[in-house]
């Protein structure tokens, strides 16, 4: 089998025996497991368990199977090396795929070379491995592989006929060819393949062995019939303190009400079979007799399982008697919330939440997932889903109810990010980004810009051109996060800053410190003004979802836009948490808050999957496709395609201000991606943050920051001339006098009426400029400036508008012309203006009237 091109050197390294010690002394690199064998690797030295791990991650991509045929399956799985054959084992599923394409029926002729791994034997140390994976390589296939297996002859190998039996078992322990073989096996099989089973059996716990150890009891081996009653006698002993050890339990009205909306008659029957019966004696449900699964009544059923959740002592050991991948679920679950898709769970766990099982009906073959009952713990929501392996299947949502889930959670062990945990040295392989000073130096000047460009930059802030972010990015000398990227991260703090600055002009902000300035601004945002304003929407910088405007109207209404505020203000009060000046990940972030139900959703998961969705990209054969179609927003997938999107979003909104530092990488997402861009959004780069003492000011920590910027440069006023020189490279500075004069040569600027007038187009434009000038060039300035300063103050608004005062044209009538040019009366009524137009009080209008009406004259007022 020499030729390999798709093996690597790790792969070559662990395919040889030679490589491999079985009696060094060592510690495993990865999980410090001191038994051998182990072996060498870049990393440092694994055990075996370590090394399978490794090579299967490694062999799931390792080759494309498209152009593979039957026949070079069937010879790695039978005459290949250690790695081959589980290269075949691993993505099993995926082979029977690709033949099932070309020509369903040959697919069934992989079954036998398949099973032939169950007894693999060979001095390398990977060989258990492949019985072991060729065992769950059977066990998924399922039902059809039954006729291949209770056809074994008996005289094969004691290894490879014990796995048979144990791999028919598993699979189907009530099917009569099984309980016929294994009843055959338990009475005249050879000794060697009885204690191999009896081995097994010391790690099973189903029912199905109960009767074989029965025979085995009186086997004529005394050494099999020992073990065998030592093993008939615990498992009886087990069962019957595990049904002793029940406790009683006072379980409330609306515990009992939540198991019974959330579980159907048919999960509460699979929980018995798979957990309750551990439990429970016939008595329990009013039966003397074998139970009849269809006798059971389903106030019984919830009865019990709320017995077993309800008290601590029997929710333990119901946790006891679950799978150990079912558990972790159930953990998961319990703390984190939400639901978890079934077809995904399955890529990583052993124990599958649903095992694929075809069928040939009228020369058709046929694929159904079939739900595993050890997962009948959950509350299951059945999805029809298209499957680019299999087609159209079944996906098992699984969720725990609320209740469940808040009470489990009193019981559970902490999880590791229940609290904050801070690290002091820097992140490794990060960038780093801190502007706290800076900023807020800036930030008048920002407001300043953002108000007297608003023309320019538009009223939708969601259509920011790129011409004015890249005009604001050079004259306000804003520090991107990504100054070199291609998509809109290019762009992420400049676009923050103009839309809350937008939507700060909403607001009479009264602050002139620039550090209060922004914790004003901050309280104004946390209070949640903007409810009618959609400038700064957390979901509207998720630009890779679309439709979502259909959700405006609910903002309205006070619930769903409240999901907005809570989101800004649980957030912020967890920053309040932060272990001062330590680095946090953002993925402590989130899962604190799921931890302790802190709820950072910022629309309802509901309305989300009635509207939302999104252009996703495929990973198909190592790369990703761009393959249309619309993904909605599901309660499964709410978590990734919104929550932890919008976390980071906030994080970086917050360091855009400098409240945080953060330590982050190009953005980029293996798991999930948005049409043409490598990844979902471009805030997945952030990865690490941390307070600092602006963000402790803002948050309320501190009463007070000293945020004095180094000076590095400055600027030389004329005392003659109203000339500016800037020596040194201060964006600020260069961003006031840009403002106020005219740059005539590098570092040199010329100041006039006209120039400094500029832009402006109210008495509160020309203050501002006033007020920059004397912040960030000069507080006591040469006298030519000072009397320039005071004589552009002087003359701001030197007309008064008068609005009691109203204007008319009189008509071209000699005699009217006359009689108000003459009256005396009128005359005093009047103001003459030029080109016979006349201004009148307010007050005086009625008089008037009346004085032309006595002369004949009507005004129609």
């Amino acid at each position: 089998m020499a030729g390999r091109s798709w093996k690597t050197k790790t792969i070559k390294l662990i395919e040889q025996n030679k490589n491999w010690s079985k009696t060094r002394r060592f510690y495993c690199v990865s999980c410090n497991n001191e038994t051998p064998p182990s072996i060498e690797l870049a990393e440092g030295r694994l055990c075996v368990n370590c090394t399978k791990k490794q090579l299967k991650t490694i062999l799931i991509d390792a080759v494309d199977f498209q152009d593979w045929n039957v026949k070079k399956f069937s010879e790695y799985l039978t005459k290949g090396t250690p790695v081959e054959r589980l290269l075949v084992l691993y993505r099993f599923e995926e082979v029977l795929g690709v033949i099932g394409k070309k020509d369903g029926i040959k697919a069934f002729q992989l079954y036998l070379p398949m099973i032939s791994n169950l007894g693999y034997i060979n001095q390398h140390p990977l060989s258990p491995v492949i019985r072991q994976t060729a065992h769950e390589v059977a066990v998924e296939v399922g039902e059809s592989l039954l006729p291949v297996l209770v056809s074994t002859r008996a005289n094969s190998s004691p290894v490879y006929h014990t796995n048979i039996l144990l791999t028919a078992a598993t699979i189907d322990s009530e099917n009569s060819e099984v309980k016929r073989m294994l009843g055959q096996t338990a009475r005249n099989s050879n000794a060697s393949v009885k204690k191999i089973l009896l081995s097994a059996f010391e790690n099973i716990e189903e029912s199905w062995i109960i009767p074989l150890l029965e025979i085995m009891r009186k086997d004529e081996n005394k050494k099999i019939q020992e073990k065998a009653s030592k093993l008939y006698h615990s498992i009886a002993i087990s069962q019957s303190d595990e049904q002793s050890k029940v406790r009683h339990a006072n379980v409330p009205k609306e515990f009992l009400e939540v198991i019974k909306t959330s579980y159907s008659i048919d999960y509460l029957r699979m929980l018995y079979d798979e957990y309750l019966h551990l439990f429970f004696d016939m008595t329990y449900f009013g039966m003397l007799n074998r139970v009849i699964r269809s006798k059971f009544k389903k106030p019984d059923l919830i009865h019990a399982l709320a017995t077993m959740l309800y008290d601590k002592d029997n929710f333990w050991l119901l946790m006891n008697a679950m799978h150990e991948d079912v558990y972790t679920i159930f953990e998961r679950l319990v703390w984190e919330g939400g639901e978890l898709s079934g077809d995904k769970l399955n890529r990583t766990l052993n124990e599958k939440v649903s095992h694929i099982r075809e069928e040939f009906i009228n020369d058709r073959l046929y694929k159904k997932n079939e739900f595993n009952p050890k997962y009948c713990i959950f509350r299951v929501r059945k999805v029809h889903t298209q499957s680019k392996d299999h087609g159209w299947l079944n996906d098992y949502r699984l969720s725990l109810p609320d209740m469940i889930r808040n009470l489990a959670q009193k019981y559970l062990p902490k999880p590791e990010f229940f609290e904050l945990i801070g690290i002091s040295d820097k992140p490794d392989n990060c960038l780093i980004f801190s502007d706290n000073v800076a900023i807020v130096h800036q930030l008048p000047l920002l407001l300043n810009y953002v108000d007297s460009n608003s023309m320019e930059i538009g009223v939708d802030p969601e259509k920011i051109s790129k011409r004015s972010l890249h005009k604001m990015l050079a004259e306000c000398a804003i520090q991107e996060f990504y100054p070199s990227g291609k998509f809109e991260e290019k762009f992420i703090r400049s676009r923050i800053i103009i839309r809350f600055l937008m939507l700060m002009q909403k607001f009479s902000l009264s602050q002139t410190s620039p550090e209060k300035l922004l914790k004003e601004m901050i309280t104004y945002y946390l209070l949640g003004k903007d409810k009618f304003n959609y400038a700064f929407q957390t979901i509207s910088f998720l630009s890779y979802l679309k439709n979502w405007k259909k959700l405006e109207s609910m903002y309205d209404d006070d619930y769903h836009y409240q999901m907005e505020v809570d989101f800004r203000n649980n957030l912020w009060s967890v920053l309040k948490q932060m272990p001062s000046g330590k680095w946090i990940t953002v993925e402590n972030i989130v899962k604190y808050c799921y931890f302790r139900n802190i709820d950072i959703r910022i629309v309802h998961p509901y309305m989300a999957s009635q509207f939302i969705h999104f252009t996703a990209s495929r990973y198909v054969n190592n790369e990703w496709l761009q393959t249309g179609g619309k993904t909605y927003v599901s309660e499964a997938n709410y978590p990734y395609l919104i929550t932890v999107p919008a976390v980071k979003m906030f994080l970086f909104f917050l360091a855009s201000f400098g409240m945080l530092d953060i330590a982050y990488s190009p953005p980029e997402n293996d798991e999930l991606r948005t049409k043409g861009r490598p990844y979902l959004s471009e805030f997945d780069g952030l990865t690490y943050i941390r307070l600092n003492a602006l963000g402790e000011y803002v948050l309320g920590i501190t009463n007070q920051v000293s945020l004095a910027a180094e000076e590095v440069s400055q600027v030389i006023l004329d005392e003659d001339h109203l000339i500016a020189y800037l020596r040194g490279n201060d964006p600020v500075k260069k961003m006031v006098l840009d403002k106020i004069g005219l740059k005539i040569h590098e570092g040199c600027y010329r100041v006039n009426y006209q120039i400094f007038l500029q832009d402006c187009r109210s008495k509160k434009d020309i203050d501002s400029k006033i007020n920059l000038f004397h912040d960030y060039i000069s507080k006591e300035p040469p006298q030519i400036w000072q009397s320039f300063i005071d004589d552009i103050f002087s003359k701001k608004d030197p007309l008064e508008e008068k609005m009691d005062f109203h204007v008319f044209k009189v008509k071209d009538n000699q005699e009217l012309i006359e009689l108000i040019a003459k009256d005396d009366i009128l005359r005093s009524l009047v103001l003459m203006a030029e080109d016979y137009y006349i201004l009148i009080l307010e007050q005086n209008i009625q008089k008037v009237h009346q004085r032309l009406e006595y002369f004949g004259f009507f005004m129609d007022y």
